[in-house]
């Protein structure tokens, strides 16, 4: 059974309103077991589902709101399709760019995970425990969306030592050798310098 993270009275206001973040001082009780990066339920104080995300214990923002759907199950395809509907939208705004930041964390509904496409290569961002627990899957949706060659995770930046997360970059998938560039049309190889 997913835990449940029960608010204070008046504190789901803000979130019904549409914002992502849960405060742990919004808070007023866990009721079942939850550790880093499980999916739990936020209901109000009257117990009504206000909705489900990933649970962060140690840091501030106590929980990261994914889906205000109390049918929608977090799995491999509700990453899908968040990811396809991050892409249809670029796709209308920057139809023909070769490098573009494809998810960007709460704007596309997926607080903690950032993905940046230049040309062939996908460089990702797990900002969370959950973000970061599902990377596996995260990376494997990508690599059938955004058909890139590479998939390179840039996971050395500091709010992910905030969040008690080891800091880490490198391939995840693709060929172990140097990243091309194409700077003035000749390619040379290059450190994929992504977000951060």
């Amino acid at each position: 059974m997913v835990a449940r993270v029960v608010l204070k009275k008046g504190r789901e206001e803000r979130l019904r309103s549409g914002h992502l973040w849960v405060y742990r001082g919004e808070v007023a009780e866990i009721e079942g077991s939850a550790g880093p990066g499980d999916v739990v339920d936020v209901v109000d104080a009257r117990h009504k589902f206000t909705g489900r995300g990933f649970i962060s214990p140690s840091s501030n923002i106590l929980v990261r709101i994914l889906t205000r759907d109390p049918e929608e199950i977090i799995d491999e395809a509700f990453f899908r399709r968040r990811i396809e509907r991050a892409i249809a939208y670029r796709a209308k705004v920057v139809p023909d760019a070769e490098a573009y930041r494809v998810v960007f964390g709460e704007a596309d509904l997926l607080p903690g995970l950032i993905i940046d496409k230049y040309r062939d290569l996908a460089v990702i961002q797990t900002l969370t425990f959950g973000m970061d627990t599902r990377k596996e899957t995260i990376s494997r949706v990508i690599g059938e969306l955004l058909k890139p060659r590479w998939i390179y995770e840039r996971n050395d930046v500091a709010s992910r030592k905030l969040a008690g997360l080891p800091l880490r970059r490198g391939l995840i998938v693709g060929p172990t050798r140097p990243l091309p560039a194409e700077p003035a049309s000749r390619e040379v190889p290059a450190e994929p310098a992504g977000q951060g």
